[in-house]
């Protein structure tokens, strides 16, 4: 019974509810009978309960074994008037509280807003130190904004229509390059409002049904007559992702951190007038189901334009690159280039 406390009978007594214990013995018996007036803690003003309890001087109850929450409450009184010595009679001087008194007379209504409904006190700083609730401010929104969303052509899985009456993918291949035709101000609107990449709701939009970068390395070795359904469930089904293992969080968290390394370091001394910006969802237009979302675009007098792919793995965090390319899962090679064969190769090429 470690959590007694809980139990309706102790909240009765926790709550006031129950007024004087009086006590009688029977002549001839060594029982002795106790009582007291319990209120209805939902109908405060009905006439209260009085339920009563047979008790031994060892302390044993008298009864059927049957349960009930005021006999319960009133024995928790009796504990509690010996524990404390209400049970004396003192001095009105020689006590803080009358402890067998608990009248509940002349309850008053009051609004639930003004009601204490929390008896202790660790309760009650929670209360008190909520924040206090502000009003809302809603501010207009500018119609520029949508203008600009209200321009960016649909994705495209609102062009599904089925592969019945084809007999090939040739023909599907035809048919569909036909629908997605895209032209060149199309597919700068698009990349201009996708900046935000992961942030924003129409790159994943825009996104979905296109083989981007991030899966080519697996669309080149799946199996065209029999396709991976997980492969074409995560081209055609991209949408926001709430997962957050630690892998994830330690890329993200240092991605920032390896761009501005990257454009202030050592890399940035061999290029002229080198610039990193930021790069939305880039389709080509020739081919509008291929697309890509490089981490940043590169500019520089020297070289012209580029690409930038960052990769921040959690396994290698502890190592020098000289050592994660003796790792038997490694990215590099013994020159520090990127293996041809590895995904992110593949990546990188299809960005470019």
């Amino acid at each position: 019974m470690k959590n007694y406390k809980a139990l309706d009978s102790y909240k009765l007594l926790e709550s006031g509810w129950l007024q004087t214990v009086r006590h009688m013995i029977p002549d001839d018996t060594t029982l002795t009978v106790l009582r007291a007036d319990v209120t209805p803690s939902f109908r405060v003003n009905e006439p209260p309960h009085h339920p009563w309890a047979a008790v031994t001087q060892r302390g044993d109850v008298v009864g059927l074994g049957e349960s009930c929450s005021h006999i319960g409450g009133l024995l928790y009184k009796v504990e509690m008037i010996v524990r404390v010595g209400g049970a004396r009679n003192p001095a009105c001087t020689d006590v803080l509280c009358t402890w067998n008194e608990a009248s509940m007379k002349g309850v008053q209504p009051a609004r639930v807003a003004d009601i204490n409904f929390y008896g202790d006190k660790p309760k009650e700083k929670v209360v008190a130190n909520n924040a206090p609730a502000r009003r809302a401010d809603p501010q207009p929104v500018s119609s520029d904004g949508f203008e600009d969303f209200l321009k960016v052509p649909p994705g495209l899985r609102s062009l599904y229509r089925g592969v019945e009456g084809f007999n090939s993918l040739d023909e599907v291949y035809s048919a569909a390059t036909q629908t997605m035709k895209l032209d060149h101000k199309d597919v700068e609107h698009i990349g201009n409002v996708t900046k935000l990449q992961s942030k924003s709701l129409v790159w994943y939009e825009q996104r979905a049904g296109r083989i981007t970068s991030s899966v080519s390395h697996s669309v080149l070795r799946t199996n065209t007559t029999k396709p991976s359904q997980y492969l074409i469930k995560s081209i055609c089904c991209d949408r926001p992702s709430n997962l957050k293992t630690t892998a994830i969080m330690w890329g993200n968290e240092h991605e920032q951190v390896a761009r501005q390394q990257y454009a202030e370091g050592a890399i940035s001394s061999v290029h002229s007038d080198l610039k990193v910006n930021n790069c939305g969802l880039l389709i080509k237009r020739e081919q509008p189901f291929l697309a890509a979302s490089p981490d940043a675009m590169l500019a520089c007098l020297c070289h012209g334009m580029g690409v930038l792919e960052i990769k921040c793995p959690f396994k290698f965090r502890e190592m020098s690159v000289e050592e994660m390319s003796k790792e038997k899962d490694r990215c590099l090679d013994q020159n520090l280039e990127l293996k041809e064969s590895h995904q992110y190769y593949t990546q990188t090429q299809h960005q470019m």
